[in-house]
């Protein structure tokens, strides 16, 4: 369990195994280390020099000896926080850069495909896209999925009946970023799919399948904007990815 968690919150494999072997042993060369964690000699004084860097062990030489010993643990709420703020600042960085980015797309990608519908019909329409997009191993991210009160009954029962039947057929990889109100509402969430829950205010939502971005506005009459482009796909991917980071389980 606590390997699963160090990993989850971005240490290496052997970062893990060698803070878990310092946190049995205590104090220790790097030979007992090495032997403690079965890591590698020629990549023990890299793995604990990274280990330095984040703040979960310390240095000290005895006799011409160095010996590593575990800080403490809750030196891991530190590593969490300033990896968290760094991610925030890239989170601010990619939001900054995305209307470059789509200005890019625009000169350069002329194959870029962009529709725009409306109401129930012509969102059915984007969706059934997606759906052609679905096969085994394709990832889908979902952002600022709201609880389902906030939706039309007719999408949900197309969502329902329709796009989460064909995502489970296909096994296609899905991600999701829910608002927190979601969460609170205890709703029983997308089979299959791994979610996480960040506050998310906008009545918009984000779905990114391949090179198909599907940008859905519920704010009066349902608007739907598909773009069929690589570059935009990865562009969006890339803000759900530094979110994902900070959104919680």
């Amino acid at each position: 369990m606590i390997y699963n968690l160090l990993r989850e919150i971005g240490l290496t494999e052997y970062e893990t195994k060698i803070y878990l072997a310092l946190l049995e042993i205590g104090e220790s060369t790097s030979g007992i280390i090495m032997n403690r964690a079965n890591v590698n000699s020629g990549r023990i004084y890299q793995i604990l020099d990274s280990l330095k860097e984040k703040g979960l062990i310390s240095e000290v030489t005895k006799n011409k000896v160095k010996y590593f010993s575990p800080t403490d643990p809750k030196k891991l709420i530190a590593y969490l926080e300033e990896k968290e703020e760094t991610i925030q600042k890239q989170k601010e960085e990619v939001d900054l850069a995305i209307p470059q980015i789509l200005s890019k797309v625009a000169s350069r990608d002329k194959e870029a495909k962009i529709e725009i519908y409306t109401g129930f019909e012509g969102q059915r329409t984007a969706f059934i896209k997606e759906i052609a997009k679905y096969k085994k191993g394709a990832e889908l991210t979902v952002l600022g999925v709201k609880e389902s009160n906030f939706y039309p009954k007719k999408i949900m029962d197309f969502f329902e009946y329709n796009v989460y039947p064909k995502r489970l057929q296909n096994k296609v990889s899905v991600k999701k970023i829910n608002d927190l109100e979601f969460k609170k509402l205890k709703i029983k969430p997308e089979k299959g799919a791994k979610i996480r829950y960040l506050a998310y205010p906008a009545t918009t939502a984000v779905n990114t399948c391949e090179d198909l971005t599907i940008i859905s506005i519920y704010s009066g009459e349902i608007l739907t904007i598909c773009i069929e482009s690589q570059d935009v796909a990865k562009a969006f991917r890339t803000q759900f990815d530094a979110l994902w980071e900070i959104a919680k389980p």
